[in-house]
């Protein structure tokens, strides 16, 4: 299911130079909560050395990709549905 969604010209973590950087979209697994949960990420991956790996905002967003997952197959409202909705909003 990996499939390259761009390429990022940068300092690469996995060989140290820098190089056009694929972006890749592919799907990871997580016990979140006692369920098995599978869900989408984006990483980084070096043609070069043949390692993935994720920066920060990645991180951000494959964590917040998998609690959606978990919310979906529980039955709880979509991270989507929630933000804006506290106290103070409109």
């Amino acid at each position: 299911m990996d499939k390259v969604i761009g390429k990022k010209y940068m300092m690469c973590d996995g060989c140290g130079t820098e190089h056009d950087v694929e972006i890749v979209s592919t799907e990871d697994v997580a016990v979140f909560k006692g369920m098995e949960v599978v869900f989408p990420v984006k990483v980084y991956h070096c043609g070069k050395s043949d390692i993935c790996y994720q920066d920060e905002a990645m991180l951000d967003e494959g964590f917040l990709s998998m609690k959606d997952v978990y919310r979906e197959k529980t039955g709880l409202p979509a991270s989507s549905d929630i933000r804006g909705s506290g106290p103070g909003t409109a």
